[in-house]
């Protein structure tokens, strides 16, 4: 079995390539910079890096000639940037808002449109989402612009499965993760998460359309 995972330097990205290699898979990950302590670690015959920023035009093509041509079982997409938590999205300039939104959304997108041929008939496409783009579950506001990033991403990946019917395509949530990103009082461990994830995408592998999910398999309201 054959992993792409994009954005593997740390947390969710880098447990999930730790936990696809003890599944004895092998896996391709990405990261923006060369010398990243966690996957140094992991380091093995199973596992190939890649340095590729996602916001860079020339990575899918990249990313791509690391995969080669044998099919992928899974790629799934963990890159991702929080923004400016606290300010209200049009209180932003154009340009903070638009960073995390070509970050979190378009990116994805561009890395799944370009390798969704080598992915398997069978195999499964897959983005980290969040819980907070879930429009119908926003009952307290805040976080806006990651918001509006996390349900744009949520859009695409369906539009993307209507584009590619029979497809097997997942928006999923992974908890909250103790990350840099969210800080050590979140509930769960990276590993937690990405067994989980792990487990959530083995059971729907192969399923064609597109879901929103959180790490337990679980339906999310879009």
């Amino acid at each position: 079995m054959k992993a792409l995972v994009v954005g593997a330097s740390r947390g969710i990205g880098l447990a999930l390539v730790a936990e696809y290699l003890d599944r004895g898979w092998h896996v391709v990950a990405t990261t923006r910079g060369r010398g990243d302590e966690g996957l140094q670690a992991l380091e093995q015959e199973r596992l190939r890096v890649v340095v590729a920023d996602v916001n860079d035009a020339e990575a899918p093509a990249a990313i791509a000639d690391a995969v080669g041509v044998e099919p992928l079982d899974l790629l799934v997409h963990s890159a991702g940037v929080l923004g400016d938590a606290e300010t209200p999205a049009g209180r932003l300039t154009p340009q903070d808002f638009a960073s995390v939104l070509l970050t979190n959304a378009f990116a994805p997108l561009r890395v799944i449109e370009a390798l969704a041929d080598r992915v398997a008939a069978g195999g499964t496409v897959a983005a980290v989402s969040s819980i907070l783009g879930s429009v119908g579950g926003n009952g307290t506001g805040g976080y806006d612009v990651y918001r509006a990033s996390k349900a744009a991403l949520n859009t695409l990946l369906r539009c993307h499965a209507v584009r590619n019917p029979g497809r097997c395509i997942v928006a999923m949530h992974p908890g909250w993760v103790r990350t840099a990103m969210s800080g050590d009082g979140a509930s769960l461990t990276p590993r937690d998460s990405a067994r989980g994830i792990a487990d959530a995408l083995a059971a729907r592998a192969g399923e064609p359309g597109c879901v929103f999910l959180d790490w337990r398999g679980r339906a999310v309201d879009w």
